[in-house]
């Protein structure tokens, strides 16, 4: 599972689309922010031979993405950087495309996060982005207390508003659509497994009762009525 093991709905194919949507070669730097276990950068790595740099601010992750690239025989290509994206310096125009999957962009802030994304973006760069969104009029009590909690202040966008954001902070969005359910089948799959390490990120009582919760909602329901993952991949104007 090393480097399939990805922590939100997508996974493999979603992030090699959008690379080959980005046109990435051996010279592209790509930025990996809320990295997880840096899943995304080493496929886009494998793939592409680019130059990666990822972030998050749990270690644990940070440790497991640093000796999945060792094994992967790839880790002089991969920085790994643990700590908080928002307090980290990077030069502007430094990055060929910037990674936000997983609702990164939700935790660190959207409009601010695509500010500064825009800032270290090159020329043409781009941006590839998975998050939690609104597909219904509103999230019911149960929805909410599990998909949002912990982030009362939090609202989700809708596809529509999220595509106003882009375009407000200097994005033209190349592709976009939903992340179908098998790949969330896929993501709580991946969760599982983790969650049977007593160590770590997983091993926190609270972390493993919300998983199971989410998971229990996910399977009792027929479809994502209410929510939904949005996958986009947007060029910097």
């Amino acid at each position: 599972m090393s480097n399939e093991n990805y922590l939100a709905p997508g996974g493999k194919e979603y992030t090699l689309t959008a690379g080959q949507l980005a046109g990435l070669n051996k010279n592209a730097k790509i930025l990996d922010i809320a990295c997880g276990h840096g899943a995304a950068s080493l496929n886009l790595v494998k793939k592409f031979g680019c130059q990666a740099t990822a972030v998050d601010i749990e270690e644990s992750f940070i440790k497991a993405g640093q000796a999945a690239a060792v094994r992967e025989k790839i880790n002089s290509r991969i920085r790994f950087i643990a700590g908080d994206f928002n307090k980290q310096k990077f030069a502007a125009n430094s990055f060929d495309m910037i990674i936000a999957e997983g609702g990164a962009l939700s935790y660190i802030g959207r409009d601010s996060g695509l500010k500064r994304a825009r800032f270290l973006l090159k020329k043409n760069g781009y941006i590839e982005i998975s998050d939690l969104i609104l597909r219904g009029k509103r999230l019911s009590r149960e929805a909410k207390d599990i998909f949002l909690s912990g982030l009362n202040d939090l609202d989700l966008e809708t596809e529509e508003s999220y595509r106003t954001l882009l375009k407000v902070n200097g994005f033209e969005i190349v592709f976009c659509s939903y992340i179908a359910r098998q790949y969330w089948e896929m993501y709580y799959e991946n969760i599982k497994q983790n969650l049977k390490n007593r160590k770590g990120f997983f091993s926190a009582k609270n972390i493993r009762a919300s998983l199971n919760k989410e998971m229990s909602f996910f399977y009792k329901r027929k479809d994502l009525d209410q929510i939904g993952y949005l996958f986009i991949v947007a060029k910097k104007r």
